[in-house]
C-alpha cells in the first residue's frame, strides 16, 4: 500500500469515528474502530450480515493489519452482534452526519431539493406492523443521504418528522426546499420549514380532507371558466419508452384568498399535477395536488416535485436491491437501525467515488470493492 494513502486512510477513519462512545463493558477485547472500521468495508465489499462481516475481516487480514491493530485478530460474528445492538444510534448517527457535513463543506447548494421519506426494515419483525421504521433525508442535488431518524412504526412516521427537519439545522438549508409525501402535510411541519428559512411543497391527499376539497374545487372552477382572469402557469412533457406513454399537465394557481380560511403557513401556491398513462393499450389518469411555499414557475415545479422521487428510486430502491436490505434479519436493540445507518453510509461513500470505467453499476462498484483493495482504499479515502 501506497504509504502516503495508508497515513492519509488512518486519520480519516479515527477522524470519522474519534466522537463514538464504546457502548461495551470492561474487558474489551478488539477495539472499537476495528469493528467500525471491519463492519464498514466488509459492506463497502459486499458483506451483508454479521458472519459476513467476520469472513470478510479474515480474508482482507493482511491487510486489514496495515493501518488496525490486529493483535486480537478478527472479531467474531458474535461480537459484531453485540456490538451494534448496544451501540447509541444518535451518537453514530451523528458521526454520520459530521462526515456528511465535511463532505458538503457543512452548505447544501442553494436550490436543492431535500427529500423526506419513510422506509420499513421489513426483515426486523415477523409482524411488520411492528417492524423498525426509518425516515430519511435525501439531497437530489448530491445524491447522497443527509440524516435519518428513526421511528417506531409507520403510523407515527409523522412524529419522526420534526425531529429529522431539526436535524437538518446542521447543515445551511436556507433556499433550498423540503419535499413530503402525504403524511407530512401539516401546518406545524410547513411551520418549522419556513422557520429554517426553507421552502416546501408538500403533497395533498384526503387526510387533510376540507383543504382538500378546497384546492381542488380551485381547479375545477379555473378549468370551468377555463382560467378566466386567473393568472396561473402550466407546462406539460411527454416521455414514451418501454411500452409506456406518460404525459404529465403541471398547473399553478398563486391567486388564493379562497384558501385564507385554512390558514396555511407560508403557502404560496397550490400545484395540480394530472399524469396520463398507456401502458400496453390500458390508458389510465390520475390528479395530484400539492401545496407549495414556492412563488414559482409550473416547469419548476413539476420539477421539484418529481425529484422527490429520487428518494425512492436511488435511495430505498438502492438499498432493497444492492444491500439486500429487506433480508436483513437483525433484531436485537439498536441493531435494526444502526445497521441501516452503516449501509447507508457505504452507499453514500459509493456514490461519492469515480467509479475505474464509465456508468459502472452500484452493484458492480460493490463487488469491485470486495475484490480489489487498491479500489476500496480509493472508497475509503471519501471519508
Amino acid at each position: 500500500m501506497d504509504e502516503y494513502l495508508n497515513a492519509d486512510l488512518v486519520l480519516s477513519l479515527k477522524e470519522a469515528f474519534n466522537a463514538l462512545p464504546d457502548p461495551r463493558a470492561e474487558n474489551i477485547v478488539h477495539p472499537l474502530i476495528n469493528l467500525i472500521v471491519i463492519a464498514l468495508v466488509a459492506t463497502l465489499g459486499g458483506a451483508n450480515d454479521y458472519t459476513e462481516f467476520e469472513e470478510f475481516g479474515e480474508s482482507k487480514k493482511a491487510w486489514l493489519s496495515k493501518f488496525l491493530d490486529l493483535e486480537t485478530g478478527i472479531p467474531s460474528h458474535d461480537t459484531f452482534g453485540r456490538l451494534f445492538a448496544k451501540l447509541d444510534p444518535l451518537r453514530w448517527q451523528s458521526c454520520l452526519i459530521d462526515w456528511v457535513r465535511y463532505t458538503v463543506k457543512g452548505n447544501l447548494l442553494k436550490g436543492d431539493v431535500i427529500g423526506l421519506d419513510g422506509k420499513c426494515l421489513k426483515g426486523t419483525r415477523e409482524d411488520e406492523d411492528r417492524a423498525t421504521y426509518l425516515v430519511n433525508a435525501w439531497s437530489t442535488t448530491l445524491g447522497i443521504s443527509l440524516a435519518q431518524t428513526k421511528v417506531t412504526a409507520k403510523s407515527n412516521e409523522i412524529t419522526a418528522l420534526p425531529d429529522l427537519i431539526e436535524t437538518l439545522d446542521l447543515f445551511d438549508v436556507s433556499g433550498c426546499t423540503v419535499t413530503i409525501d402525504a403524511m407530512g402535510t401539516q401546518r406545524d411541519i410547513a411551520r418549522l420549514v419556513i422557520e429554517k428559512d426553507a421552502h416546501y411543497v408538500l403533497a395533498l391527499k384526503k387526510n387533510q380532507p376540507t383543504l382538500y376539497e378546497a384546492v381542488s374545487w380551485l381547479f375545477e372552477d379555473a378549468f370551468k371558466h377555463d382560467f378566466f382572469e386567473r393568472p396561473h402557469g402550466y407546462t406539460q412533457t411527454q416521455e414514451q419508452g418501454h411500452g409506456r406513454d406518460e404525459q404529465r399537465q403541471c398547473w399553478v394557481l398563486d391567486e388564493l384568498s379562497y384558501l385564507d380560511p385554512h390558514v396555511w403557513p407560508g403557502l404560496q401556491s397550490v400545484v395540480l399535477i394530472e399524469s396520463q398513462r398507456k401502458v400496453n393499450g390500458v390508458t389510465s389518469l390520475e390528479r395530484r395536488y400539492y401545496l407549495s411555499s414556492l412563488r414559482a414557475t409550473a416547469t419548476e415545479h413539476l420539477r421539484i416535485i418529481r425529484s422527490h422521487w429520487q428518494i425512492e428510486n436511488s435511495l430505498h430502491w438502492v438499498l432493497e436491491v444492492i444491500f439486500n436490505e429487506d433480508k436483513h434479519r437483525a433484531r436485537k436493540d439498536h441493531a435494526p437501525a444502526n445497521l441501516a445507518m452503516l449501509r447507508q453510509l457505504a452507499l453514500n461513500l459509493l456514490k461519492r467515488t469515480s467509479p475505474p470505467k464509465p456508468k459502472m453499476s452500484l452493484k458492480n462498484l460493490r463487488k469491485r470493492a470486495g475484490w480489489d483493495t487498491a479500489f476500496l482504499e480509493h472508497v475509503l479515502a471519501q471519508l
